[in-house]
Order: C-alpha cells, then structure tokens, then sequence
C-alpha cells in the first residue's frame, strides 16, 4: 500500500471515529444567556449538538437562537445527569419564531411571534440514556419536533415556570459531522462531560474505557481499508 494512501486511510479512519461520538458539544457558563442578546448562537440545527448548560436562579430563561430555513424540521430532545439530587428537576422548552400559533409563556414575546411548548414530561425511571464514551448516564426528559413555517430567526428558550433549578443537556439536530481534529480535543471533551454531570475529571481506570473504543475503532477502520486496498 502507497504511503500516501495509507495516510488516507487513517483520515478516514478518524473521521470515522470521531463521528461515532456523535453530537458535537457546547458548554454554557452559567447565566450567561439569560436575555435573547446574548443568547447561544446554534450554528447549523441540522447538524447535531449537544449544549450542556443549567438554569441557575428560580425564574431564570436561557435563550438559543439559529438561522433556519422553510420547511426545515427541527428536532429537540432534553436531558438531566442521572443523579438523585436532579431526579425532581424538570423544565418547558419553547421554540419562539414567527408563524407558530400564539401561547401563553412567562417571557416577552415580539411582534407577530408564536412558539411551539414542550411541557416538563415528569420523572420516568425506566428512561435512562448511557452515554459510553465519557461513562455518563442521563434522565431522559421531554422532546420537540417542528418544520419551520418560514425563512428567519428562531429561538430556543429553556425554563421553568415553576421556578426550580438544575443542569440539563439541550440535544440539537440529527446530522453527525465532525473532523478528524476534533479527535485532540476528546480527553478534554470527556473531562469537561464528567464534570458537568458531577463525577468530576477523569480518572485512570476511566480514560482508556473512554479512549478506548475511539482507538478501537480506528484500528477496526485501518485494517478493513488496508484489506481493502490489497
């Protein structure tokens, strides 16, 4: 096999990788988008995010906002760290924008502006999401669909009416895609998950668990394009 394609080979093998960890994350500090001017900017909702963040003070709104286009379905999903002290946390989430239908919401709306709710869904024990990568499990919560009436700005706002707080994670779109860089970035990606979700940095029985089944799937991917080149 050519130097060249063998290089090739472990691109490919990277990307490959990478982009079976999924969404690709955002990390907010806290309160820092509480008003719609400096709300989180989502870049492309197709692609997939995951935003992890937390409503901070009783009342508290945290906004997103993104540029969609007509006809563009919107998915949401919303999840808590699986821990004892979020078990009773919940939370609404409105998609704001121009087109949807007028409802009632504890926050300003703008002129000819509707949303679309997705009310707290309540604790279900039997809906746990284990994330293997970072060795993190999660509540699942409520989820959102929607196809975008028209061309312009939408917003997300994430709140609770009845004033609890607590840290969610605010999953964004279906597409995978991620480069082979994002692959230095992981160990810090997987620290800074842990932490979020209160099992604090990593640990060394944990990295290579983490680790491990990227360098699994790199090797797994080399060899089937080396055979293949054969």
């Amino acid at each position: 096999m050519k130097p060249l394609a063998f290089l090739w080979a472990i691109f490919l093998a990277l990307v490959t990788a990478t982009a079976a960890l999924a969404h690709r994350p955002i990390f907010v500090e806290p309160r820092s988008n509480t008003t719609r001017a400096n709300a989180i900017k989502i870049g492309d909702p197709e692609i997939s995010w995951a935003v992890y963040a937390q409503l901070s003070d009783a009342g508290e709104v945290n906004y997103y906002r993104f540029e969609g286009k007509r006809g563009l379905r919107v998915r949401i999903e919303t999840l808590v760290p699986h821990s004892e002290s979020a078990r009773a946390f919940g939370f609404d989430v409105a998609l704001i924008g121009k087109g949807f239908d007028a409802a009632h919401v504890p926050f300003a709306l703008e002129a000819g502006e509707g949303v679309i709710i997705a009310p707290d869904a309540g604790q279900d024990d039997t809906r746990v999401f284990d994330e293997h990568v970072t060795q993190t499990s999660y509540w699942q919560r409520q989820g959102l669909r929607a196809q975008l009436p028209a061309d312009g700005t939408y917003w997300i706002a994430v709140y609770d009416p009845r004033g609890r707080t607590g840290k969610y994670v605010l999953s964004i779109g279906e597409r995978e895609e991620w480069g082979a860089d994002d692959l230095v970035s992981m160990p810090s990606i997987i620290a800074r998950v842990r932490e979020f979700v209160g099992l604090g940095t990593l640990t060394i029985p944990v990295m290579p668990m983490g680790l491990g089944i990227v360098v699994l799937a790199i090797l797994a991917r080399v060899v089937a394009l080396v055979r293949r080149s054969k």
